[in-house]
């Protein structure tokens, strides 16, 4: 019986219910690593694994109240510290506080069951996460459905055509429901818009397992059209055959509309339009677009542009330089602004000024009109101006020489005249005057040529100032007793009030003096019978005096305001910084509001000095800015 217990491969041992093992076979002890004396002087319960303990007790718990037969896996610690899973089948007898157990190694069972529960959590982990990922893509395919529902048209047809599905889109842009889609052909949408061969190609293709693309222009169910951008994907099977036809619309019908009006916009402008798309990487560029205008003002038709290389149709543009601004363009997207230039090629000829963009097609436009009348009226203007000056100097030189001409004889008039009245015993009375007069009327004339010779210097820029000191006082008594035979011919009172005794003003004397007497002279001319004239001076301040003339004359008419506004303006526009301004005024003007701001419109106010001298008076203002 020894020999059987000792030789046994199972592990068999005899123990008390106290928990101690009494005797063991050597499979036992010798798998564990200990001797059979180290095993054997202590409770078994020492050697079982921490987390074994608690079941161990239960079950030794209930062989000690008399349950016979027992079952338990528990491990136990070898010597070397590693445990080994042991299943035991235990047989107790409570009369003689006494067990016998037999067990087995099932560490690698063990081992294997773990694995497995290892391999089964790992799944599990695995799957739900898979789980999560699942729904979350449908969680994305179901927004992207949302978001390709809410933009876009979707239909399902069948390998025969049928519509197996509609979107919401659908229906809402068609106007059909979807029970009146369900079933039908797409041909219950046909506009007519498109040939029988158009719909032909679209089968072929997709028939073929290729992808089709266009635009399509359907029809509503009120009767309307709507244009929309086609994507018609099939659905292929295991064999590579369609089984299904997936077409994605989007609504294009307003941009469709804006194309049209811009194309009926560019075709009736009547500035040239081209478009150009870019070939060669964008070193040179073809016609894609031309309008009517173009064609004309080119004089070269659509179909000798479109689909050609700019460079062939127009070999100019490169010497013009226009072609390195299409490349600047259409490489920067920046507009440009190519200002006039003439564009020669041998056939043609034509001023023309471009205006450069870049479309979001990548396509660049040219809008140029033709400047050639433009610049041919230019040239004209100028050939005009220029014959203009050239008149103009042969006038000056003819003046100059005139009055030059008309003073030698002139002279030797007033040279006789003057020996006659110096010899006034000679002559009798009557004879006295008629000298008199030649000399008064030669003067005139000599001042009327003086005149005429400034006005050649004038015009030829020859005109000379000679600035000096001036005593206004001495020059106004010059200019007064010039005018003062004038003054009692017309029976007209000189009035001098000139209170600027010794005052200095620098001026060219004889231009001053000039200015003066065409003042008085015009006063006692236009004066009326027993009228007045007055001349006053005085200092306004440190920089300047003022010189007035007034007189008893009628006054302006109101034909005369517009000139005298025209003269204003000229000698403002001329004389923007040094000007004399000559203004007529009378009482009623200065009254009337209405005729003073029509004067007085395009002059300061408070540059103008005017002043209201008695009832029935004009002045003749004359302001001098330095």
């Amino acid at each position: 019986m020894d020999r059987i217990f000792n030789l046994s491969p199972d592990f068999v041992g005899y123990g008390n219910l106290d928990g101690v093992f009494t005797k063991v076979n050597k499979a036992l002890y010798s798998i564990l690593g200990y001797k059979e004396e180290e095993f054997l002087k202590q409770p078994f319960m020492n050697f079982i694994h921490p987390d074994d303990l608690a079941t161990t007790g239960a079950e030794l718990q209930k062989a000690q109240e008399g349950m016979t037969n027992i079952a338990i896996d528990n491990r136990y610690r070898c010597k070397d510290g590693v445990y080994k899973w042991i299943a035991w089948s235990v047989v107790s007898d409570l009369s003689k506080n006494e067990f016998l157990a037999v067990g087995r190694d099932i560490s690698d069972r063990k081992e294997a069951e773990l694995a497995l529960k290892d391999r089964e959590k790992t799944l599990e982990k695995q799957i739900e996460l898979r789980t999560c990922e699942l729904e979350e893509k449908v969680r994305e395919l179901g927004f992207q459905k949302l978001a390709l529902d809410e933009h876009s048209i979707v239909s399902v047809t069948d390998v025969n055509g049928k519509i197996t599905y509609v979107n919401q889109k659908f229906c809402e842009v068609s106007g059909f429901s979807e029970q009146e889609l369900i079933g039908q052909n797409h041909r219950v949408l046909s506009s007519g818009e498109h040939p029988e061969e158009f719909y032909t190609n679209i089968w072929e293709t997709i028939a073929n397992g290729k992808v089709w693309q266009g635009v399509i222009k359907n029809l509503k169910k009120n009767g309307g059209y709507y244009w929309s951008e086609v994507t018609i994907t099939p659905f292929l099977n295991d064999k590579g055959k369609p089984f299904q036809y997936v077409a994605i619309r989007t609504d294009v019908t307003e941009r469709h509309n804006s194309e049209i009006r811009y194309r009926e916009l560019c075709e009736n402008m009547s500035d040239g339009v081209a478009v150009y798309g870019a070939i060669d990487d964008g070193e040179d560029f073809k016609f894609v677009g031309y309008n009517r205008a173009a064609e004309i003002l080119t004089k070269v038709s659509r179909n000798d542009t479109l689909g050609k290389r700019v460079t062939d149709v127009f070999p100019g543009v490169e010497s013009l330089g226009l072609l390195e601004v299409f490349k600047r363009v259409w490489r920067t997207g920046k507009p440009e602004k190519y200002p006039s230039n003439e564009y020669q090629d041998g056939r043609i000829s034509f001023w023309v000024e471009n205006y450069v963009f870049k479309l979001p097609s990548d396509e660049i436009v040219a809008i140029f009109h033709d400047l050639s009348e433009l610049k041919k009226n230019e040239q004209a203007l100028i050939d005009s101006r220029n014959e203009a000056e050239e008149a103009n100097k042969s006038k000056s030189k003819f003046l100059s020489q005139m009055s030059h001409e008309l003073r030698t004889p002139l002279n030797a008039i007033l040279g006789f005249g003057q020996l006659f009245e110096l010899d006034k015993q000679a002559l009798s009375k009557n004879q006295q005057e008629n000298i008199k007069e030649i000399l008064l009327a030669g003067h005139h004339l000599l001042n009327l040529i003086n005149e005429v010779l400034d006005l050649a210097k004038i015009e030829a820029g020859k005109l000379d100032i000679h600035l000096e000191d001036v005593s206004v006082a001495n020059l106004i008594k010059q200019c007064l007793t010039l005018v003062a035979p004038q003054a009692e011919m017309h029976d007209v009172t000189l009035m001098d009030y000139v209170s600027s005794e010794g005052s200095m003003v620098r001026a060219d004397a004889t231009r001053l003096k000039q200015v003066l007497l065409n003042f008085l002279s015009n006063a006692v001319k236009y004066n009326r019978k027993q009228g007045r004239v007055r001349i006053n001076s005085e200092i306004i301040n440190s920089h300047r005096i003022r010189i007035s003339v007034a007189d008893t004359g009628k006054g302006l008419l109101d034909a005369d305001i517009e000139k005298l506004i025209i003269v204003c303006n000229y000698f403002k526009t001329v004389f923007p910084e040094r000007f004399f301004d000559i203004l007529y005024e009378n009482e009623d003007l200065f009254l009337d509001n209405k005729k003073n701001k029509k004067i007085f419109k395009n002059i300061d106010f408070k540059d103008i000095w005017k002043e209201k001298i008695s009832d029935n008076t004009k002045n003749i203002i004359w302001k001098y800015l330095q």
